[in-house]
């Protein structure tokens, strides 16, 4: 009777904890993120556009400015998907620069951030000068329409 209910209770355990959907990304989630939490920042650059030519990642956090290098393989196009809406291709200085945005705007800390593609010159963004360029950063990520206008914006 007892091995029954053990089995039975292991059984149960393993179906519910199958049956689960992983949880959805959602921006919102990592809005207020900073520059030192390693898995926060690799599961935002998971979601970004060109997120498919990701090689690595480093983050300078020992004194301010805090900085990002994000390594990319070399790519010219990529896709742009935010949401729903229908993914469009965009080009690499778009990407990146539509990145960059987005990562301030999540990651309140990061003060500098560094793209290097293979074979090609590192492009780096300042919060300063974005901020300059397309006002309140940290509303672009309210919605996800402001995020598509973000790219269309760009280009």
């Amino acid at each position: 009777m007892k091995n029954r209910s053990l089995i039975l209770t292991l059984f149960l355990t393993l179906v519910i904890g199958c049956s689960r959907s992983p949880k959805e990304f959602a921006w919102s989630d990592y809005k207020g993120t900073y520059v030192g939490n390693n898995s926060a920042v690799g599961a935002i650059l998971n979601e970004l556009p060109a997120h498919e030519y990701l090689e690595d990642f480093s983050l300078k956090t020992d004194q301010p400015p805090y900085e990002m290098t994000i390594r990319y393989k070399n790519f010219q196009q990529t896709k742009a998907e935010i949401g729903k809406e229908e993914a469009r291709m965009v080009s690499a200085k778009t990407a990146l620069k539509g990145n960059a945005i987005l990562l301030f705007a999540l990651i309140e800390n990061v003060d500098c951030i560094h793209f290097n593609l293979q074979n090609q010159e590192e492009t780096s963004f300042n919060r300063e000068e974005l901020t300059e360029e397309f006002g309140d950063l940290e509303s672009i990520v309210q919605d996800e329409s402001s995020m598509q206008q973000l790219f269309k914006a760009i280009e």
